[in-house]
């Protein structure tokens, strides 16, 4: 059984006379307490200016506020009071019951300032947004230096491919060289893979180029939903085919609207 607060022996804290007014006692303990509040002048008075206090406050502040404060309050009491009962059940004597009562005083001196009672709002989530892009860094070492459209490359130097989107979506990374050869490096299977939202991702492995000439371009194609590989595979080919032929037209795969592409074109040098 939880000991009670209510003891003879025990100073009554002004968080139980707060209960007691509020009629959230339960029925044994707030009889206990009628009965010791009948017999002592003191707590008698204690209760009148708290009463005083609680009207004064409801006389001065809108009823919305108010409410605010006295669920802020019960929130405090109920916790107050579950303190001092563990103390109680240790057999310890309840010497803290005058810190409780400046608990209660605080939370009556702060329903007069609304602004310490709402809570604060949560803080604004800022989302990454803007289509999927494409990058593409030399590795060189232990560095990776980043590469722009037009910058040139030579064969044997090591790539590394990276996207980043903002949302989840799922994609193909491929290359096409002057040659037209065609080169899937993302995914391994036949369908579109699941792109990673959120930073940079690389790809699993490196790339090393051959000594094909003129250019390498680099295509990201993503779709909300997943797709098959075989048609990005095939527009890849078309436009190897047009590279081949020493076309320079436009360096587009040919794919349905809904198919979104990025890419990143870079010249090819002789050592």
């Amino acid at each position: 059984m939880m000991a009670s607060l209510v003891s003879r022996a025990s100073p009554v804290p002004d968080c139980l006379l707060e209960r007691y007014a509020l009629g959230e006692l339960p029925d044994e303990e707030r009889r206990a307490l009628a009965r010791r509040i009948s017999d002592d002048a003191s707590l008698q008075r204690r209760l009148a200016e708290l009463a005083r206090d609680d009207a004064a406050v409801l006389a001065r502040y809108p009823a919305a506020e108010m409410a605010r404060a006295i669920e802020l309050r019960r929130h405090r009491l109920a916790t107050e009071e579950s303190l001092a009962r563990k103390r109680a059940r240790r057999g310890k004597t309840v010497l803290l019951t005058a810190a409780l009562a400046g608990a209660a005083a605080v939370v009556m001196l702060a329903i007069p300032m609304p602004t310490s009672i709402d809570a604060p709002a949560p803080p604004e989530v800022t989302r990454a947004k803007g289509p999927p892009e494409l990058f593409v860094h030399r590795v060189d070492g232990a560095t990776q230096i980043g590469l722009s459209p037009g910058d040139r490359v030579a064969a044997g130097d090591t790539l590394q491919v990276s996207y980043r989107t903002p949302e989840p979506r799922h994609g193909v990374v491929l290359s096409v060289d002057g040659r037209g050869t065609v080169t899937v490096h993302f995914p391994e299977g036949t369908v579109a893979g699941a792109l990673r939202p959120g930073g940079l991702t690389e790809l699993d492995h490196s790339y090393e180029l051959d000594d094909a000439p003129a250019l390498e371009c680099f295509f990201l194609v993503t779709s909300r939903e997943p797709f098959d590989v075989a048609p990005v595979l095939a527009a890849g080919a078309a436009l190897g085919a047009a590279l081949a032929r020493g076309e320079r037209g436009d360096l587009r795969l040919p794919l349905p609207a809904e198919l979104e592409q990025s890419s990143l074109l870079l010249r090819k040098e002789s050592r």
